[in-house]
């Protein structure tokens, strides 16, 4: 037992060291116990008479649990980089809606020859890895308790509707937290984009570079553009952005007008009144620009 636990220490602090993706994982390690382990003998015998005990699959086991979806598919792909995969198992996949348990995915995996140094380990020793998201950790340990511990399962058709139920509002939760973080990467690309656009234009024009009779400035009328407002602040952001990128500093300058006009909150006022600040300067607007680089810090 003392080197199985050495060994989990090894591959946990491995594992520390290659996932390296945008959101942290958590870790959870377990050396199943000598009853869990006998009570799992008696459930699965040996299949021929032999005096050596059989290896379980889930003597070692590393939980790996991510905030998003998209974490799922990155962690996947550094485990299969870095380890001799033996199995891949979905669990969950295949269950209809109506169905519930929890979605997860398992690695049976061979344990590195340079893990085993100085340990003493049983023969075709591999250990699992459970790689999953929060809400999907959540509902299997809750699961566990009510299904998988228990000896019967007295569900009747409305508890079997509503645990359905809950599991599906949990990976639709999923779904819908993958999607924000998508819109936030996809601003923050926008933002980075714009942001450096700006200070190239910046550096440009305290050189000299950049005389006030060459800045082209993009009237959207003249290209049969209207202005086509979204609904939400989020949406506006996002277009008053894009269309900067794009150099359409007045399409831009009139998205950020408009959010301006529906009285956000002191966060989303200082964002907007600096970035439409930079759309007067790439116009030559400068005393616009003063202006609302000035609003921004009195904010």
């Amino acid at each position: 037992m003392p080197h199985l636990n050495i060994l989990i220490v090894r591959i946990e602090e491995f594992l520390r060291s290659i996932v390296k993706i945008t959101s942290a994982p958590t870790y959870k390690t377990r050396v199943k116990s000598f009853n869990s382990y006998y009570l799992k003998l008696l459930k699965f015998p040996p299949k021929s008479d032999t005096s050596d005990l059989p290896v379980l699959t889930d003597i070692l086991g590393v939980r790996i649990i991510c905030p998003f979806l998209q974490d799922i598919n990155e962690v996947e792909t550094i485990l299969l980089k870095n380890f001799t995969v033996i199995e891949v198992e979905r669990k969950g996949s295949e269950r209809t809606f109506r169905e519930f348990g929890y979605e997860s995915v398992h690695f049976l995996l061979e344990i590195p020859e340079e893990f085993r140094v100085g340990l003493v380990l049983p023969k075709n020793l591999i250990f699992e890895i459970q790689l999953r998201t929060i809400l999907q950790d959540a509902w299997a340990e809750v699961e566990h308790e009510l299904v998988y511990k228990s000896e019967f399962s007295p569900f009747d058709q409305p508890l079997k509707r509503k645990l359905a139920s809950i599991n599906a509002s949990l990976s639709l939760a999923d779904i819908i937290f993958q999607e924000i973080r998508d819109y936030q990467n996809k601003l923050n690309t926008e933002l980075e984009k714009r942001r450096f656009e700006f200070y190239s234009m910046a550096d440009e024009y305290t050189a000299q570079v950049l005389p006030e009779t060459n800045i082209v400035q993009h009237d959207s009328a003249e290209h049969g553009e209207e202005v086509k407002l979204a609904e939400t602040i989020d949406d506006l952001i996002l277009a008053a952005i894009e269309a900067h990128n794009q150099n359409l500093f007045d399409k831009a300058e009139k998205i950020y007008t408009k959010i301006i006009e529906q009285n956000p909150n002191d966060i989303v006022l200082s964002v907007v009144f600096k970035h439409r600040g930079m759309a007067y300067f790439a116009q030559a607007n400068y005393q616009e620009a003063y202006s609302d680089f000035f609003a921004e810090l009195q904010i």
